[in-house]
Protein backbone atom coordinates (compact mmCIF):
# COMPACT_ATOMS: atom_id res chain seq x y z
CA UNK A 1 0.00 0.00 0.00
CA UNK A 2 1.43 3.37 -1.03
CA UNK A 3 0.24 6.46 0.86
CA UNK A 4 0.88 10.09 0.00
CA UNK A 5 -0.01 13.00 2.28
CA UNK A 6 -0.40 16.64 1.26
CA UNK A 7 3.07 17.18 2.74
CA UNK A 8 4.36 14.44 0.43
CA UNK A 9 2.62 16.08 -2.51
CA UNK A 10 4.28 19.42 -1.79
CA UNK A 11 7.68 17.69 -1.53
CA UNK A 12 7.13 15.88 -4.83
CA UNK A 13 6.27 19.16 -6.57
CA UNK A 14 9.20 21.10 -5.12
CA UNK A 15 11.68 18.36 -6.02
CA UNK A 16 10.49 18.39 -9.63
CA UNK A 17 10.10 22.08 -10.41
CA UNK A 18 13.42 22.00 -12.28
CA UNK A 19 11.84 19.66 -14.83
CA UNK A 20 9.31 22.26 -15.97
CA UNK A 21 10.47 23.73 -19.31
CA UNK A 22 11.56 27.36 -19.17
CA UNK A 23 9.01 28.44 -21.78
CA UNK A 24 6.01 27.31 -19.68
CA UNK A 25 4.09 30.49 -18.79
CA UNK A 26 0.83 28.98 -17.55
CA UNK A 27 -0.15 26.14 -15.21
CA UNK A 28 -3.50 24.48 -15.99
CA UNK A 29 -5.00 22.30 -13.28
CA UNK A 30 -7.41 19.46 -14.05
CA UNK A 31 -10.32 19.88 -11.58
CA UNK A 32 -10.59 19.04 -8.83
CA UNK A 33 -7.46 17.41 -7.41
CA UNK A 34 -5.31 18.71 -10.25
CA UNK A 35 -6.13 22.23 -9.09
CA UNK A 36 -4.44 21.44 -5.77
CA UNK A 37 -1.27 20.39 -7.60
CA UNK A 38 -1.55 23.26 -10.05
CA UNK A 39 -1.95 25.85 -7.29
CA UNK A 40 1.08 24.60 -5.34
CA UNK A 41 3.18 24.45 -8.50
CA UNK A 42 2.05 27.90 -9.67
CA UNK A 43 2.82 29.44 -6.29
CA UNK A 44 6.27 27.87 -6.03
CA UNK A 45 7.20 28.83 -9.59
CA UNK A 46 5.30 32.15 -9.63
CA UNK A 47 3.46 31.27 -12.83
CA UNK A 48 -0.14 32.07 -13.64
CA UNK A 49 -2.84 29.49 -13.05
CA UNK A 50 -6.12 28.47 -14.60
CA UNK A 51 -8.33 25.39 -14.97
CA UNK A 52 -8.96 23.32 -18.09
CA UNK A 53 -12.31 24.85 -19.07
CA UNK A 54 -10.98 28.39 -18.61
CA UNK A 55 -7.86 27.55 -20.63
CA UNK A 56 -10.00 26.33 -23.52
CA UNK A 57 -12.17 29.46 -23.23
CA UNK A 58 -9.09 31.71 -23.18
CA UNK A 59 -9.64 32.89 -19.61
CA UNK A 60 -6.80 33.26 -17.10
CA UNK A 61 -7.09 33.55 -13.34
CA UNK A 62 -5.92 36.70 -11.58
CA UNK A 63 -2.60 36.45 -9.75
CA UNK A 64 -3.38 39.04 -7.09
CA UNK A 65 -1.59 42.37 -6.70
CA UNK A 66 1.51 40.94 -5.03
CA UNK A 67 2.12 38.15 -7.52
CA UNK A 68 1.18 40.27 -10.53
CA UNK A 69 3.92 42.76 -9.73
CA UNK A 70 6.62 40.10 -9.90
CA UNK A 71 7.75 38.33 -13.05
CA UNK A 72 6.17 38.14 -16.49
CA UNK A 73 2.51 39.10 -16.76
CA UNK A 74 0.31 37.04 -19.09
CA UNK A 75 -2.58 39.16 -20.33
CA UNK A 76 -4.26 36.80 -22.80
CA UNK A 77 -3.89 33.28 -24.09
CA UNK A 78 -1.97 34.66 -27.07
CA UNK A 79 0.80 35.69 -24.64
CA UNK A 80 1.27 32.09 -23.47
CA UNK A 81 4.24 30.32 -25.02
CA UNK A 82 3.55 26.95 -23.37
CA UNK A 83 0.91 25.72 -20.93
CA UNK A 84 1.45 22.81 -18.56
CA UNK A 85 -1.74 20.82 -17.93
CA UNK A 86 -1.38 18.83 -14.71
CA UNK A 87 -3.34 16.39 -12.56
CA UNK A 88 -2.61 14.99 -9.11
CA UNK A 89 -2.32 11.42 -10.33
CA UNK A 90 -2.61 9.16 -13.33
CA UNK A 91 -3.82 5.63 -12.70
CA UNK A 92 -5.74 4.36 -15.74
CA UNK A 93 -5.24 7.38 -17.99
CA UNK A 94 -8.97 7.84 -18.65
CA UNK A 95 -9.21 11.41 -17.33
CA UNK A 96 -5.97 12.53 -18.96
CA UNK A 97 -7.14 11.15 -22.32
CA UNK A 98 -10.43 13.02 -21.98
CA UNK A 99 -8.64 16.31 -21.25
CA UNK A 100 -6.19 15.79 -24.12
CA UNK A 101 -9.14 15.37 -26.51
CA UNK A 102 -10.75 18.60 -25.25
CA UNK A 103 -7.52 20.53 -25.76
CA UNK A 104 -6.94 18.99 -29.19
CA UNK A 105 -10.47 19.95 -30.27
CA UNK A 106 -9.79 23.51 -29.06
CA UNK A 107 -6.68 23.71 -31.25
CA UNK A 108 -4.33 24.14 -28.30
CA UNK A 109 -2.24 20.98 -28.57
CA UNK A 110 0.80 22.73 -30.07
CA UNK A 111 1.26 24.97 -27.04
CA UNK A 112 0.35 22.38 -24.37
CA UNK A 113 2.34 19.76 -22.49
CA UNK A 114 0.89 17.30 -19.98
CA UNK A 115 2.08 16.26 -16.54
CA UNK A 116 1.03 14.43 -13.42
CA UNK A 117 2.41 14.56 -9.90
CA UNK A 118 1.98 10.83 -9.20
CA UNK A 119 1.92 8.29 -11.99
CA UNK A 120 1.21 4.59 -12.37
CA UNK A 121 4.51 3.23 -13.82
CA UNK A 122 2.52 1.37 -16.48
CA UNK A 123 1.08 4.67 -17.77
CA UNK A 124 4.14 6.91 -17.70
CA UNK A 125 4.25 7.25 -21.50
CA UNK A 126 0.83 8.94 -21.49
CA UNK A 127 2.25 12.22 -20.11
CA UNK A 128 5.22 14.39 -20.99
CA UNK A 129 6.32 14.70 -17.36
CA UNK A 130 5.62 12.38 -14.43
CA UNK A 131 6.97 13.76 -11.16
CA UNK A 132 6.87 10.50 -9.18
CA UNK A 133 6.15 6.90 -10.14
CA UNK A 134 3.89 5.13 -7.66
CA UNK A 135 2.34 1.74 -8.32
CA UNK A 136 -1.13 0.81 -7.06
CA UNK A 137 -2.56 0.15 -4.61
CA UNK A 138 -2.18 3.72 -3.39
CA UNK A 139 -4.20 6.14 -1.28
CA UNK A 140 -3.97 9.91 -0.97
CA UNK A 141 -4.74 12.13 2.02
CA UNK A 142 -6.62 14.68 -0.09
CA UNK A 143 -9.27 12.24 -1.34
CA UNK A 144 -9.08 9.51 1.28
CA UNK A 145 -12.69 9.88 2.44
CA UNK A 146 -14.28 10.45 -0.94
CA UNK A 147 -13.23 7.62 -3.23
CA UNK A 148 -14.13 4.02 -3.97
CA UNK A 149 -11.16 2.91 -1.86
CA UNK A 150 -13.15 3.57 1.32
CA UNK A 151 -15.38 0.54 0.78
CA UNK A 152 -12.25 -1.60 1.09
CA UNK A 153 -11.31 -0.06 4.46
CA UNK A 154 -11.93 -0.53 8.15
CA UNK A 155 -12.41 2.87 9.78
CA UNK A 156 -12.28 4.06 13.39
CA UNK A 157 -14.96 6.50 14.61
CA UNK A 158 -13.69 8.65 17.50
CA UNK A 159 -10.79 10.78 16.32
CA UNK A 160 -11.57 10.06 12.67
CA UNK A 161 -15.24 10.61 11.90
CA UNK A 162 -15.80 12.74 14.98
CA UNK A 163 -13.80 14.39 17.76
CA UNK A 164 -12.67 12.29 20.71
CA UNK A 165 -14.70 12.75 23.91
CA UNK A 166 -13.09 14.86 26.61
CA UNK A 167 -12.28 13.30 29.98
CA UNK A 168 -15.40 14.94 31.38
CA UNK A 169 -17.57 13.58 28.59
CA UNK A 170 -16.08 10.09 28.80
CA UNK A 171 -17.90 9.11 32.03
CA UNK A 172 -19.83 6.08 30.73
CA UNK A 173 -22.94 7.93 31.87
CA UNK A 174 -25.10 10.92 31.04
CA UNK A 175 -22.22 13.08 29.79
CA UNK A 176 -21.13 10.35 27.43
CA UNK A 177 -24.67 9.90 26.13
CA UNK A 178 -24.79 13.62 25.39
CA UNK A 179 -21.47 13.29 23.52
CA UNK A 180 -22.74 10.38 21.42
CA UNK A 181 -25.75 12.40 20.32
CA UNK A 182 -23.92 15.62 19.49
CA UNK A 183 -20.30 14.69 18.69
CA UNK A 184 -18.72 17.24 16.35
CA UNK A 185 -17.77 15.66 12.99
CA UNK A 186 -14.13 15.69 11.88
CA UNK A 187 -13.76 13.95 8.54
CA UNK A 188 -17.02 13.79 6.59
CA UNK A 189 -16.85 10.83 4.21
CA UNK A 190 -18.94 11.02 1.06
CA UNK A 191 -18.14 7.45 0.02
CA UNK A 192 -19.43 4.27 1.60
CA UNK A 193 -17.22 2.73 4.29
CA UNK A 194 -16.59 -1.01 4.40
CA UNK A 195 -16.46 -1.69 8.16
CA UNK A 196 -16.62 0.75 11.06
CA UNK A 197 -14.54 -0.67 13.92
CA UNK A 198 -14.79 1.27 17.16
CA UNK A 199 -13.77 0.92 20.79
CA UNK A 200 -17.22 2.14 21.77
CA UNK A 201 -19.20 -0.41 23.75
CA UNK A 202 -21.93 -2.49 22.19
CA UNK A 203 -24.48 -1.04 24.61
CA UNK A 204 -24.12 2.29 22.78
CA UNK A 205 -24.94 0.85 19.35
CA UNK A 206 -28.28 2.63 18.92
CA UNK A 207 -26.84 6.04 19.80
CA UNK A 208 -23.89 5.47 17.48
CA UNK A 209 -26.09 4.32 14.60
CA UNK A 210 -28.36 7.34 15.06
CA UNK A 211 -25.41 9.73 14.92
CA UNK A 212 -24.04 8.05 11.79
CA UNK A 213 -27.46 8.27 10.14
CA UNK A 214 -27.88 11.92 11.06
CA UNK A 215 -24.44 12.71 9.60
CA UNK A 216 -25.24 10.85 6.39
CA UNK A 217 -22.36 8.38 6.86
CA UNK A 218 -22.88 5.16 4.93
CA UNK A 219 -21.24 1.87 5.88
CA UNK A 220 -21.69 -1.87 5.46
CA UNK A 221 -21.00 -3.03 9.01
CA UNK A 222 -20.41 -1.66 12.51
CA UNK A 223 -18.22 -3.59 14.97
CA UNK A 224 -18.18 -2.55 18.66
CA UNK A 225 -16.47 -3.85 21.82
CA UNK A 226 -18.44 -6.25 24.01
CA UNK A 227 -17.45 -5.17 27.55
CA UNK A 228 -20.18 -4.15 29.98
CA UNK A 229 -18.52 -0.99 31.30
CA UNK A 230 -15.86 1.51 30.35
CA UNK A 231 -13.74 0.35 33.33
CA UNK A 232 -13.80 -3.25 32.06
CA UNK A 233 -12.72 -2.06 28.63
CA UNK A 234 -9.92 0.09 30.02
CA UNK A 235 -8.65 -2.72 32.25
CA UNK A 236 -8.50 -5.12 29.30
CA UNK A 237 -6.32 -2.72 27.24
CA UNK A 238 -7.38 -4.60 24.13
CA UNK A 239 -8.13 -1.75 21.74
CA UNK A 240 -5.54 -2.68 19.14
CA UNK A 241 -6.10 -6.42 19.56
CA UNK A 242 -9.86 -6.04 19.05
CA UNK A 243 -9.50 -3.88 15.95
CA UNK A 244 -6.75 -6.07 14.48
CA UNK A 245 -8.91 -9.16 14.97
CA UNK A 246 -11.81 -7.69 13.01
CA UNK A 247 -9.48 -6.36 10.32
CA UNK A 248 -7.48 -9.57 9.86
CA UNK A 249 -10.64 -11.66 9.45
CA UNK A 250 -12.03 -9.31 6.82
CA UNK A 251 -11.15 -8.80 3.16
CA UNK A 252 -10.39 -5.11 3.77
CA UNK A 253 -7.01 -3.79 2.67
CA UNK A 254 -6.52 -0.72 4.90
CA UNK A 255 -7.39 0.28 8.48
CA UNK A 256 -7.83 4.02 9.14
CA UNK A 257 -7.20 4.75 12.83
CA UNK A 258 -6.76 7.86 14.99
CA UNK A 259 -4.24 6.73 17.61
CA UNK A 260 -0.60 6.31 16.58
CA UNK A 261 0.05 3.55 19.13
CA UNK A 262 -3.08 1.65 18.15
CA UNK A 263 -2.31 2.05 14.44
CA UNK A 264 1.07 0.37 14.87
CA UNK A 265 -0.48 -2.42 16.91
CA UNK A 266 -3.26 -3.02 14.40
CA UNK A 267 -0.75 -3.35 11.57
CA UNK A 268 1.60 -5.58 13.56
CA UNK A 269 -1.12 -7.96 14.78
CA UNK A 270 -3.08 -8.12 11.52
CA UNK A 271 -0.09 -8.19 9.18
CA UNK A 272 -1.90 -5.62 7.01
CA UNK A 273 -1.47 -1.87 6.37
CA UNK A 274 -2.86 0.65 8.85
CA UNK A 275 -2.94 4.44 8.52
CA UNK A 276 -2.85 6.91 11.40
CA UNK A 277 -5.01 9.78 10.22
CA UNK A 278 -3.66 12.22 12.81
CA UNK A 279 0.06 11.77 12.08
CA UNK A 280 -0.38 10.74 8.41
CA UNK A 281 1.92 7.76 8.99
CA UNK A 282 1.28 4.48 7.21
CA UNK A 283 2.37 1.21 8.82
CA UNK A 284 2.77 -1.49 6.20
CA UNK A 285 4.26 -4.89 7.11
CA UNK A 286 4.78 -5.55 3.40
CA UNK A 287 7.48 -2.90 3.37
CA UNK A 288 9.38 -0.86 5.94
CA UNK A 289 6.76 0.72 8.20
CA UNK A 290 6.91 4.32 9.24
CA UNK A 291 10.31 4.90 7.66
CA UNK A 292 10.37 8.69 7.81
CA UNK A 293 9.32 8.89 11.44
CA UNK A 294 11.73 6.16 12.50
CA UNK A 295 14.62 8.00 10.85
CA UNK A 296 13.62 11.21 12.61
CA UNK A 297 13.61 9.36 15.93
CA UNK A 298 17.05 7.93 15.27
CA UNK A 299 18.50 11.39 14.76
CA UNK A 300 16.68 12.80 17.78
CA UNK A 301 17.33 9.94 20.20
CA UNK A 302 20.80 8.82 19.18
CA UNK A 303 22.18 5.30 18.92
CA UNK A 304 20.25 4.05 21.95
CA UNK A 305 17.13 4.06 19.82
CA UNK A 306 18.57 1.82 17.11
CA UNK A 307 18.37 -1.36 19.20
CA UNK A 308 14.72 -0.62 19.98
CA UNK A 309 14.02 -0.01 16.30
CA UNK A 310 15.68 -3.28 15.29
CA UNK A 311 13.60 -5.18 17.85
CA UNK A 312 10.50 -3.55 16.39
CA UNK A 313 11.39 -4.69 12.86
CA UNK A 314 12.18 -8.18 14.17
CA UNK A 315 8.72 -8.42 15.72
CA UNK A 316 7.13 -7.30 12.44
CA UNK A 317 8.99 -9.94 10.46
CA UNK A 318 7.88 -12.65 12.89
CA UNK A 319 4.16 -11.80 12.55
Amino acid sequence: MNYRSIDDLNRIIVENIYRIPQDVDLIVGIPRSGMLVGTILALHSNKQLTDVDSYIAGKLMSSGLCRASIGKKIGTLDDVRKALVIDDSLLTGTEMSRVKKLIEDAGLSDKTIFATAICNPERVKEVDIAFELCAPPRVFEWNLMHGHMLKHCCVDIDGVLCVDPTNEQNDDGSNYLDFLESARPLWAPTARIGILVTSRLEKYRSQTENWLKNEGIQYDKLEMMQYNTMHERQAAKAYGKFKASIYSKSDKVLFIESSEVTTEEISRLSGKPALCIESHNLYDPAGIPHVKQNLKLIFKSGNSFISKLLRKFKNLVSV
